[in-house]
């Protein structure tokens, strides 16, 4: 068996968690690459949210031919309401609900065309009449605590089997401690996926990796930043037995 690859932790991730038959609710859908993704692994049904409205069509006609992905062209947060979006001409995966994520992003990528103020749906998760949730993918460019919080009692009492969020310590650490604070309280596991220079995937523990010396750098540096959590150990997680899988304590 071959060493994992840190390229493309999406699609890692799919390779790794993803059950046949799944239901994935894929949480800021952009341009449809995961959605695809899952699609291809092997999921059942894929339910992709995206609030931004010419992303949402474009998904839609994407999709249209593809009887397993459901595009929800709205956003989810923690209440039911219409919100300004900040949409980015330069660069479509930075679109997000928060001005400060967005001028910071702006500032890190060298982006100088002003945003554009949109109006977009926001609901919860837990107010959505749906049966059921497997695979949890979420990526809303800063409000991916909102998410949760919109998610809280779906996640207490229909936990899905794997959840990825991705988790920018800047501009707001505090609200990146809130955010792995919050999947701590709600899932026996939860980790910071990391890929050695030889292929091996290491599953650090979040409630203290990010304490040692040198780590969040490395973190960062792997790709997007993500945080995992599940209520089976990552080892045990993977639907085939890897010998590149480690827990990192």
């Amino acid at each position: 068996m071959r060493p994992v690859s840190k390229s493309n932790l999406d699609k890692l991730h799919a390779e790794l968690f993803l059950q046949p038959g799944d239901v994935v609710f894929d949480v800021g859908g952009n341009v449809g690459r995961t959605s695809e993704i899952y699609v291809e692994h092997g999921a059942g049904n894929v339910h992709v949210f995206e609030p931004e409205p010419a992303l949402a069509s474009d998904l839609s006609k994407t999709f249209s031919d593809n009887e397993k992905v459901t595009v929800h062209a709205y956003g989810l947060g923690i209440n039911d309401g219409y919100y300004r979006f900040f949409v980015s001409e330069e660069n479509s995966g930075s679109h997000t609900l928060s001005r400060s994520f967005a001028e910071a992003l702006d500032e890190a990528h060298g982006h100088v065309k002003p945003r554009e103020e949109v109006l977009v749906r926001i609901r919860p998760l837990d107010s959505l009449d749906l049966d059921r949730m497997d695979y949890l993918k979420i990526d809303t460019e800063g409000s991916e605590f909102d998410v949760l919080e919109g998610a809280r009692e779906t996640l207490k009492t229909r936990p899905p089997r794997f959840v990825q969020v991705e988790c920018f310590p800047v501009p707001n650490f505090g609200r990146f401690r809130s955010t792995i604070s919050f999947l701590v309280n709600h899932f026996k596991y939860v980790w910071a996926p990391t890929v050695t220079s030889c292929g091996l995937y290491e599953a650090n523990d979040a409630k203290n990796c990010f304490s040692k010396p040198g780590f969040l750098d490395t973190w960062l540096q792997d790709g997007n930043p993500l945080i995992c959590a599940s209520n089976t150990g990552p080892a045990e997680l993977v639907k085939h037995p890897h010998p590149y899988i480690t827990v990192v304590a």
